[in-house]
């Protein structure tokens, strides 16, 4: 599965755990840590287990266990990035990179976006692609769409209300 077509939540909680690999290598993050801090579900955890991003495992006896919509909840469950998912979580750094830079600063020519956020133009045309973004052609400027705007946001607890 390409990567870029995982669900905003997706993103953020292959980030999250990316950015804290250190700690999640070691203890792993509670499936309630991560709900709050990304905002994903327990569906959106039983997808990332199902692509082999993610795997759980029980918190004193580090023993595997599978992570699914019954399981997610367990106090006891510690989640883990894999190897694939390390790799898919730095996949997806430009992409976010590109979203964010974009929801800063509005939007851009592209010689700027792909210097200021270090961005092939090969990600650029997939974001296109995928109606994360849009092109003027007059121009080349680029701009972020709602879906990319989504995608760009970051989470907060007040999302919840």
């Amino acid at each position: 599965m390409n990567p870029l077509r995982l669900p905003s939540t997706g993103w953020r909680v292959l980030r999250y755990l990316a950015t804290y690999s250190a700690t999640a290598t070691r203890v792993g993050f509670r499936a309630t840590q991560l709900r709050t801090h990304t905002g994903a579900d327990r569906a959106d955890l039983a997808l990332l287990a199902d692509l082999r991003y993610i795997t759980g495992r029980l918190h004193k006896t580090q023993q595997n266990y599978p992570i699914s919509m019954q399981t997610a909840d367990n106090p006891l469950l510690r989640i883990h990035l894999t190897k694939a998912g390390k790799t898919t979580a730095d996949r997806l750094a430009a992409p976010y990179r590109a979203l964010h830079h974009l929801r800063a600063h509005g939007p851009l020519p592209l010689a700027t976006l792909q210097h200021d956020a270090g961005v092939d133009p090969d990600t650029l045309t997939e974001l296109e692609a995928l109606g994360h973004i849009e092109i003027t052609p007059a121009d080349h400027r680029i701009a972020l769409t709602s879906l990319g705007r989504r995608y760009a946001e970051p989470y907060s607890h007040q999302d919840q209300r």
